[in-house]
C-alpha cells in the first residue's frame, strides 16, 4: 500500500469525521498558499470521509498488517525449528517444519488475497470519488 491515508491527514485511525474534515482543509489551504499538491489529500479525503470506503480501506489496512505479522511469525517459527533441531535431534523437525511452513504459505496467501481485493475495491471506489470531485471543483 502507498502512504498510509490517515497519515496523509495526519490522524490516527480511529478520527471522527469532523476531525477528518478540520484536517483535510487545514492541510488543503496550507498546500494551496504553497502552491503544493493536494491530490494526496483529496484521495484520503474521499476514502476516508466516505462510509464505506472507509471500511473497506481499514480492512485492507488490517489484512496488511495481517500479512506482516504472519511474515515475522514464520520467521519466529524457523528460528525456533532452527533451535529445536540443535537441542532435539531425534524428532523429525524437517516434517514439522514442512507443515508449519505450508499452513503459514496458506494463510499468507489467504489473507493477501483479501487485502488485496479490498485495496482494488477500495482504489476502483477512490478514484470514482476523485473523478467526481475534479469535476465539481473544475464546474
Amino acid at each position: 500500500m502507498s502512504k498510509n491515508h490517515y497519515e496523509v491527514l495526519g490522524l490516527e485511525q480511529g478520527a471522527g469525521q469532523e476531525e477528518i474534515e478540520a484536517a483535510f482543509q487545514e492541510l488543503l489551504v496550507v498546500r494551496r498558499s504553497r502552491r503544493s499538491k493536494t491530490s494526496d489529500l483529496h484521495a484520503a479525503h474521499a476514502v476516508l470521509s466516505d462510509t464505506n470506503l472507509r471500511r473497506a480501506y481499514d480492512l485492507a489496512l488490517l489484512g496488511t498488517a495481517a500479512t506482516e505479522k504472519l511474515a515475522k511469525a514464520k520467521d519466529v517459527a524457523v528460528e525456533m525449528v532452527d533451535h529445536a533441531r540443535e537441542s532435539m535431534p531425534d524428532i523429525d523437525l524437517q516434517a514439522v517444519a514442512h507443515d508449519a511452513w505450508q499452513t503459514t504459505l496458506k494463510a499468507v496467501v489467504l489473507v493477501s488475497g483479501f487485502a488485496a481485493k479490498v485495496a482494488d475495491v477500495t482504489c476502483t471506489a477512490s478514484r470514482k470519488l476523485q473523478g467526481e470531485a475534479a469535476k465539481q471543483i473544475s464546474a
